[in-house]
């Protein structure tokens, strides 16, 4: 849909301006925070929330246009990675089932 000079407010709907890219190790299917033992990113991952990183009830996608959720099956921890130069993870959130919905979160020690 083309945007015309004055902006309506319709012209932003959908538009989701505070959800940024995040930096993902392979997903751990195991317990605490064992994701923290992650060696590097593998992955950008997407979430619905409004901090720099996801937390608990924010949705995590797999895609930049947030319509395929990440899936977690029993439980998965993935590993949190800053942007920037190579470094441990610096946090993790645990997802469950397939809506990409966060469990839980924590940092990395």
């Amino acid at each position: 849909m083309p945007i015309a000079y004055p902006y309506k407010f319709s012209d932003w709907y959908g538009y989701k301006k505070d959800c940024g890219p995040i930096l993902v190790g392979a997903g751990i299917v195991e317990g605490g925070n064992t994701a923290c033992s992650t060696l590097s990113s593998s992955s950008t991952y997407y979430h619905d929330g409004n901090s720099t990183y996801p937390v608990v009830g924010d949705k995590v996608y797999t895609n930049s246009s947030f319509t395929t959720p990440a899936s977690g099956g029993t439980g998965t921890n993935y590993a949190v990675f800053a942007a920037g130069a190579p470094a441990p993870p610096i946090r993790w959130f645990r997802i469950t089932g397939s809506t990409g919905t966060v469990q839980s979160t924590s940092t990395c020690p």
